[in-house]
């Protein structure tokens, strides 16, 4: 994954120079937030765009939507939003966002496996399957797990940090 920190850096100074960047910046930025699992940023950028900007550019209203899937755990719907046609200059930041939900969604699994609804295990399965599918080579001698330690034993501090992440996601 490339490292989109100084473009990040580079848009974020031309919107403190200039009052209202265009809207292939803000586009850009947003989906450097995005890459960067930097939500709480994308959420804001969002707020502070002009309404009129929001409204007309689609590119913008997807990366919402986007967003949206990201703080609500849909991945499902994340998945879908993900894969359509992007313009040449966010293409490869959404490409590498698709890529890095793919390799997270195994490592989600496997971390959760101890506290998962089950609608949210079946999703994941669904889309990793479904990713598997798309890029697979057709080399059986590939495993599908993401780690050899399956059987770890996950300490009581880990579930009870876990546990207040998710209070805290919820109150927010």
């Amino acid at each position: 994954m490339e490292n989109y920190v100084d473009v990040v850096l580079d848009i974020e100074q031309q919107e403190l120079e200039v009052p209202v960047l265009s809207s292939a910046l803000y586009t850009k930025l947003f989906a450097c937030y995005l890459l960067q699992n930097r939500l709480n940023d994308a959420k804001f950028l969002w707020k502070r765009l002009p309404q009129k900007l929001c409204a007309e550019n689609e590119d913008l209203k997807e990366l919402y939507i986007i967003l949206r899937s990201l703080l609500s755990n849909n991945i499902q719907q994340l998945i879908q939003r993900i894969g359509r046609d992007w313009p040449d200059d966010i293409k490869p930041i959404m490409e590498s966002l698709l890529r890095t939900t793919h390799g997270n969604i195994p490592k989600t699994v496997e971390n959760a496996y101890a506290s998962i609804v089950k609608e949210n295990l079946i999703e994941a399965v669904e889309a990793y399957q479904k990713y598997v599918n798309e890029t697979s080579t057709n080399d059986s001698s590939t495993p599908l797990h993401g780690s050899q330690n399956a059987t770890t034993i996950v300490s009581s501090e880990h579930q009870l940090s876990k546990l207040t992440g998710f209070v805290s996601f919820l109150e927010n």
